[in-house]
């Protein structure tokens, strides 16, 4: 479709303007001469993230070209169903267009008519547009197009001076840490950039960072998104270095945390920030901020954006603040003025509870006690709840023959996360708070995996004098020979370690189920379970 030079270009048509001579090149110019470029409108993003996500978007382009060819705007999009939205879709933080400044409301209103004339059904929705897009233009966009709505968020910034974050490093409580584990052995803060080490190191990283996003939201990027790790490798090692950046917090050889953001112009993105739950009592992730930004610093950046969003934890952080837009244009005027007049209720209800004094956050709470008074909600955290355990003792090692003990990993994160509910275990979420409670409190995780699942999983601690204890078990009903499978894969580890002593406790409504236990040499003892504190240091195997 054409209105004078302005083409909008969907799937194929998209690529074949892109491999045309010089039209790479020109979007590339626009986006080094454009003042709010960021990656994710420039023509590599585009290509490498639709070379994973074509099957479930559409490449869309905008493209405004003069009279003499010169490359004027360009709009990258993605299309499904009755959605359109930036390209990487909820994978980009900022979207938008590139475009010279001083015509930059009328392209984009141009584009944005144009868009509602070929998609009448469609709205689209760019959240958050990139920083630096001048306010002006957002209200010029709204004055002109009634269809348009705009929003504005707060983004708080680190500004990156080498004092103030060193001055942050070597507070007292921050020190302490900072000491305690250099007493374990070699810290370190490196960045990342050869491709094969990028590969390795990711695994990590994402299992570090599904197992937290999980816990704390129910979302796991990584495992719910199968395209997602292929993308991120991707863009990684395409010679892209210039625009991802990815530091690693090591101890020794270790991997304790991570960080991967985005980095455009003077300022880098706070992205995905993973750390490792066993050594939580040290801050990994504030550590991981400080020495990141301490590494920034020294390349040259000026500022770590925390990105917007309203999350408690970048404040403690943010040295400033600015503001970033998000832009809906609805498919029609009626649609907006419905959204419009929701938004006035919204603030008179919020208006009329702060005059009464309460809080939507009390307000959520009341909420949320009520969902969780349901008996499904009760039913998914059985951990939770007290029950006697029975302590079994292993007598002697059974003799474990040709069993194949490299199928059992041990402290695997992402094993963890692919953790699926049956019908009488806990949800996923509940799952993996217990997880990471867990690992955070001392235990180790064995694992023992059927494809993509999490067949089965024990738990581990160690006494002072070395005694392995087996605290809890989880076998999926679609696997009834995992426990077993991991058992034997728990006491290879333990005979070649060199542990001598092995407990077993487990809820006594399990033992019926537990006959297996016999013939791998566990008795029943006469005592009952004493508890075991939390915190142990867990040094082997």
């Amino acid at each position: 479709m054409n209105q004078g030079q302005l083409q909008i270009l969907l799937g194929a048509q998209a690529f074949e303007w892109l491999d045309s001579p010089g039209n790479q090149a020109a979007w590339e110019s626009l986006y080094q001469c454009c003042a709010w470029r960021f990656p994710t409108l420039g023509p590599r993003y585009f290509r490498l993230w639709f070379r994973h996500y074509a099957g479930q978007w559409q490449p869309l382009l905008v493209v405004l070209e003069t009279t003499g060819g010169e490359l004027q705007l360009v709009m990258p999009l993605a299309i499904r169903k009755d959605l359109i939205t930036g390209a990487g879709a909820n994978q980009a933080e900022y979207q938008g267009w590139l475009c010279a400044a001083s015509e930059c409301p009328q392209q984009v209103h141009a584009a944005l008519q144009a868009l509602n004339g070929r998609f009448p059904g469609h709205p689209l929705r760019l959240h958050y547009l990139a920083p630096g897009i001048p306010s002006e233009v957002i209200e010029s966009l709204c004055e002109r197009n009634a269809r348009v709505i705009s929003s504005i968020f707060s983004r708080p910034l680190l500004q990156l001076d080498k004092d103030a974050v060193e001055q942050a490093l070597r507070k007292k409580n921050t020190r302490s840490k900072l000491n305690r584990l250099k007493r374990r052995g070699e810290l370190s803060c490196r960045r990342l950039t050869d491709p094969k080490e990028i590969e390795r190191k990711l695994d990590e990283i994402i299992g570090m960072y599904d197992l937290r996003q999980g816990a704390a939201n129910d979302s796991c990027p990584f495992v719910d998104d199968p395209h997602k790790r292929g993308f991120l490798i991707d863009w990684a090692t395409q010679g892209a270095t210039e625009e991802l950046h990815i530091s690693c917090l090591m101890l020794d050889e270790e991997l304790i945390g991570a960080h991967i953001g985005a980095i455009s112009g003077d300022a880098c993105q706070l992205a995905i920030l993973a750390y490792s739950p066993r050594f939580a009592t040290f801050s990994p992730g504030k550590l991981q901020v400080y020495e990141t930004a301490r590494m920034l610093a020294g390349e040259g950046v000026h500022w770590l954006d925390l990105t917007p969003g309203g999350d408690p934890w970048k404040e403690r952080f943010a040295s400033e603040h600015d503001q970033v837009f998000s832009v809906t244009a609805y498919p029609s005027r009626l649609a907006a003025t419905r959204v419009r007049l929701g938004s006035r209720i919204e603030t008179l209800a919020r208006r009329s509870l702060d005059r009464i004094g309460v809080s939507p956050r009390q307000i959520k709470g009341v909420l949320g006690l009520a969902r969780d008074s349901s008996p499904r909600s009760r039913a998914v955290e059985p951990e939770q709840q007290a029950r006697p355990e029975v302590e079994y003792r292993l007598v002697e090692f059974p003799a474990l023959g040709g069993a194949n003990v490299g199928e059992v990993h041990l402290d695997q994160l992402s094993d963890l996360t692919r953790y699926r509910p049956d019908g009488n275990g806990p949800s996923r979420q509940a799952f993996l708070r217990q997880a990471l409670d867990r690992l955070e409190s001392g235990h180790s995780a064995f694992t023992l995996m059927r494809g993509e699942r999490l067949a089965s999983c024990a738990w581990v601690m160690f006494d002072p004098a070395g005694t392995g204890i087996i605290r809890g078990m989880y076998c999926s009903p679609d696997f009834p020979d995992a426990a077993a499978r991991l058992m034997i894969g728990v006491l290879g580890r333990f005979k070649d370690s060199g542990v001598e002593a092995v407990l077993l406790r487990i809820p006594g409504s399990r033992v019926a189920n537990a006959e297996w236990l016999a013939e791998l040499g566990f008795r029943a003892a006469d005592q009952p379970a004493r508890e075991h504190p939390a915190g142990i240091p867990n040094e082997k195997p």
